[in-house]
């Protein structure tokens, strides 16, 4: 119940802001962010998760974000991003985390967790609740892989939930959702284009 309503009150929010336009705005889910580095003048494009699938095959709560730095070249960070639920400290998050399990049209990739990435955000503006958001390791060779295959599904342990969550849509008469702003699969698609000025095919 309660995750069902995180949905509800996700879908309302991200459709009154607008990148563009009215319906979305920065920090709602699928919004892309970009600047320059203060220091060096580097490039920076982030994702703000955005949602995977549930098995009913609609937008669920565990969501999907990336972070990519010119500096870096290659390789992103991952953001996974979902309710804390009862669980309230980085102490119990970091015993069960460490890896990001991501399943590839059948074949498992491991992405390691980044040194001290985990972070509690309070009171998550859409879901009013805490929320976490952990980064993982991966390269852009991955990402082009996430976008060119038809099955993708991550699984994430926590101390007191296992998140699982689709990139795609696996029932053809709701793949329009695919397209939707605050999916994870659109911002991707967007996110790549901005970073690497190409859409991956």
């Amino acid at each position: 119940m309660k995750n069902a309503l995180f949905v509800i009150v996700l879908m309302l929010a991200t459709a009154c802001n607008s990148l563009d336009g009215p319906r979305r705005g920065p920090g709602s889910p699928g919004y892309i962010e970009k600047g320059e580095s203060l220091y060096d003048g580097k490039r920076f494009v982030k994702l703000v998760p955005g949602s995977l699938f549930d098995a009913d095959n609609t937008p669920g709560v565990f969501r999907l974000g990336l972070i990519w730095d010119e500096r870096y070249g290659d390789n992103l960070h991952l953001i996974a991003a979902f309710p804390l639920g009862k669980v309230t400290s980085t102490s119990e998050l970091r015993k069960s985390t460490e890896i990001l399990t991501v399943k590839i049209d059948g074949k498992k990739v491991s992405l390691p967790r980044v040194k001290d990435s985990i972070q509690i955000i309070e009171d998550n503006t859409i879901s009013k609740e805490h929320e976490a958001n952990i980064k993982y390791k991966i390269s852009r060779q991955t990402v082009k892989l996430l976008l060119s295959s038809k099955h993708v599904v991550l699984t994430l342990n926590t101390p007191g939930k296992v998140f699982e969550g689709r990139l795609h849509v696996p029932a053809k008469a709701r793949n329009y959702y695919e397209d939707v702003y605050y999916t994870a699969l659109s911002g991707l698609k967007r996110f790549y284009k901005e970073v690497w000025g190409e859409r991956e095919k």
